[in-house]
């Protein structure tokens, strides 16, 4: 019976290890997922971040292109350079071009619009070419 007794509380108290290892090889588990789940979150953050900043890089980009392309218009127009004009519209349908408009109905609409806003510019004193 004592014997008996004993060897039930060795197999008690390895079980009991055993669970404790058990419980704390899965503590340690949920740890390193949550670390990296938290690594993998913090760094699609950072790419949409960068993805983000890129777009906005490349509108601001753009738009001072435009306005560089404005301000050679108005500054052709008041030197009556027709030539820098036209060359300023030409580029104006070389980046519809390669933007990718059509030369359908509602690409031609979309040309003549850029055409007419570059053609409509006005500078801060409302000076038109």
């Amino acid at each position: 019976l004592t014997l008996q007794c004993a060897f039930r509380r060795i197999l008690a108290c390895r079980a009991r290890e055993k669970r404790l290892r058990e419980q704390r090889e899965y503590t340690e588990l949920m740890e390193r997922l949550q670390r990296e789940a938290f690594i993998a979150m913090v760094k699609k953050e950072q790419e949409e971040a960068e993805r983000e900043r890129q777009k906005e890089e490349e509108k601001r980009k753009k738009q001072r292109e435009i306005q560089q392309r404005k301000k050679r218009m108005l500054e052709a127009a008041f030197d009556g350079d027709e030539e820098e004009m036209k060359a300023v519209l030409k580029e104006v349908s070389d980046l519809d071009t390669k933007n990718g408009v059509g030369t359908d109905e509602k690409g031609k609409a979309t040309r003549l619009c850029n055409h007419i806003n570059m053609v409509e510019c006005t500078d801060a004193n409302g000076n038109t070419p």
